[in-house]
């Protein structure tokens, strides 16, 4: 067996040589992973939006093309349509002509669509209970910890759309 090889332990999958901590390690940081999906899936049903709806909503900070929108979430263009037709009809985002090119719909956050947002990002970020069993300095180690962890990567796709950044 190489050291690439997959093995399986106690139904996980991991690489061969890897420690029984790191294993544990991933584990932990997948049911965090789990704890705060569950919390942004509360989230968005407090505002009877699907994911997918949240996520276009987030993404629009800045007015982009429907076409813009598919590409920054990873999503097909023609799923991008019926997402935006739903937040249309509830008021929070509407379609423009862009006025460089009038064949393109420049999607803009209603006041409403900026309403819901700044409620959502709040319940996002300002509620999570993830770390609320640790205390200050416990805090600040594991931030430190997961800081050295990610590397120059300080940031995702995902963080700057919770935080308000396109």
């Amino acid at each position: 067996m190489s050291s690439n090889d997959l093995v399986y332990d106690r139904r996980v999958v991991v690489q061969a040589g890897q420690s029984a901590r790191g294993t544990k390690l991933v584990e932990l940081l997948v049911v965090l992973f789990d704890q705060f999906r569950e919390h942004a899936r509360t989230c968005m049903a407090e505002f009877d939006l699907s994911i997918p709806q949240a996520a276009a909503l987030l993404r629009l900070d800045a007015p982009l093309s429907q076409r813009e929108l598919a590409d920054c979430l990873k999503y097909d263009a023609s799923n991008i349509t019926s997402i935006v037709d739903i937040l249309e009809r509830r008021g929070l985002v509407e379609r423009q002509v862009d006025p460089s090119d009038r064949r393109v719909r420049r999607l803009m956050v209603t006041a409403e669509g900026t309403r819901v947002l700044a409620r959502l990002r709040e319940c996002l970020l300002g509620q999570a209970t993830l770390v609320d069993g640790l205390d200050d300095d416990e805090r600040a180690q594991l931030e430190a910890l997961l800081t050295k962890a990610v590397g120059d990567r300080t940031t995702s796709g995902w963080v700057e759309m919770f935080r308000g950044r396109p």
